[in-house]
């Protein structure tokens, strides 16, 4: 009888062992790519929401022959007395408000000018005018409403719809910023009070020391005249807080001079691009790179342990998380440091400050021009010397080509970015 042999089936360790290290190396190329792309069609989205505030920006300015006003509303009317915090919004409320209809918002919009009853029984179910309150009362409806065309898809962070006493929280986010120039003092108020009358909010423009910053919000009915000079030639932006703009004053040109950007909103792990600092004095009024020695040298996207969140930031005053206040620390940006740096305050959200522009993109930020474009902006670009006082009137500004691209009227020849 013949035998016949006879050949075993399967595979050999080696041969098992090899299969299983083809794999994982596949999915180690595969899995940053796939992270990669989804990252790449949030971005597009991104830009595609700003794109539609562009356009609803020039609707805006095509019906109203002028720029939405970035801090507007309803006045503060009292010098003294109780607090008109219910009773109107004291000239805080942003321009992403006023863009609600050209955005088909209109419902949303209507509810805000109606007014009506705040939701939290423990501010003894106030009603509110038309407006609305202050936009950090989040018991208002419309306040805590969250605005989907407002989010970069980039952003993890959710709004925050918890009510702490006196609402002072509850109101949800915007990653759109409008740009304010490239100055800090008077910025943050225009110049003018919550009454809408050119003061100085506590500080002289002859003292910039600490001590003159201790000065309590002023809402005085009288236009001081060197006031409103100074306010002239520090807000040289698109946007200017409590004034009305148009496309005419940009004589810098529409193409070469942004709208918006984008801001990163707070997510609480102390890091730069989201989390403000405050009770920094006056000093980053002449030094705007003052603020980054706060940064940790060891984790240079993260603030230092002496400037943790816990004893510099307060619980209602988060970056980005305001979509109706238009504030620097909500909803407006400067072209001072490059894109990706810090933020930072004189005292708190109300005082002088410094915004910087931020995203959860990979070094850069999408940026909105004036003429309606939507282009990206490196982390890389030039922004001139950080460590140099701000400029005022039609100065060149000293913060390279980004500081150039804030300016509305400066006579910069901008190219190569």
């Amino acid at each position: 009888m013949s035998s016949k042999s006879h050949q075993q089936g399967g595979f050999t360790l080696v041969e098992i062992l090899v299969s299983i290290t083809i794999i994982a190396i596949l999915i180690a190329i595969l899995i940053p790519a796939v992270q990669h792309v989804r990252e790449s069609a949030r971005r597009i989205t991104c830009a595609d929401r700003m794109k539609q505030v562009g356009l609803a920006m020039h609707n805006y300015h095509s019906s109203f022959n002028q720029l939405p006003s970035v801090m507007g509303g309803t006045t503060a009317s009292a010098v003294d007395g109780p607090s008109p915090t219910l009773t109107c919004n004291r000239n805080y409320l942003g321009g992403l408000v006023a863009l609600l209809p050209m955005l088909e918002q209109q419902a949303l919009w209507d509810q805000i000018v109606a007014g009506g009853p705040l939701e939290e029984d423990t501010l003894g179910n106030m009603v509110t005018p038309s407006m609305g309150p202050a936009p950090w009362i989040g018991q208002f409806k419309p306040w805590a409403t969250d605005v989907a065309f407002l989010r970069c898809p980039s952003d993890p962070a959710s709004s925050d719809l918890s009510s702490p006493a006196y609402g002072e929280s509850g109101t949800s986010r915007s990653n759109y910023a409008f740009c304010m120039g490239d100055t800090i003092l008077l910025v943050h108020s225009g110049g003018r009070n919550e009454a809408g009358f050119y003061d100085t909010d506590g500080i002289e423009p002859s003292d910039l020391s600490t001590s003159a910053l201790a000065g309590v919000k002023t809402r005085t009915r009288k236009n001081r005249n060197d006031i409103a000079q100074l306010a002239r030639s520090t807000n040289r932006g698109l946007f200017w807080a409590r004034h009305r703009t148009s496309f005419r004053d940009c004589t810098d040109g529409l193409s070469n001079t942004i709208a918006m950007s984008e801001i990163a909103t707070h997510l609480g792990n102390n890091e730069i691009i989201d989390t403000a600092i405050f009770d920094q004095g006056t000093q980053m009024l002449t030094q705007p790179n003052f603020c980054e020695q706060a940064i940790d040298p060891n984790r240079p996207t993260h603030w230092g342990a002496g400037f943790s969140e816990g004893n510099q930031s307060f619980d209602a005053e988060k970056k980005g998380t305001r979509w109706c206040d238009g504030r620097l620390l909500y909803t407006a940006f400067q072209t001072i440091l490059p894109p990706g740096s810090v933020t930072c305050f004189s005292l708190r959200d109300a005082s002088h400050g410094l915004s910087s522009a931020t995203s959860r993109h990979v070094e850069g930020v999408s940026t909105l021009f004036a003429d309606g474009s939507v282009r990206y902006i490196t982390t890389s670009i030039d922004a001139g010397n950080s460590a140099a006082a701000p400029v005022l009137g039609a100065q060149p500004s000293p913060y390279g080509i980004w500081g150039a691209l804030g300016t509305r009227g400066s006579g910069e020849i901008v190219q190569n970015y």
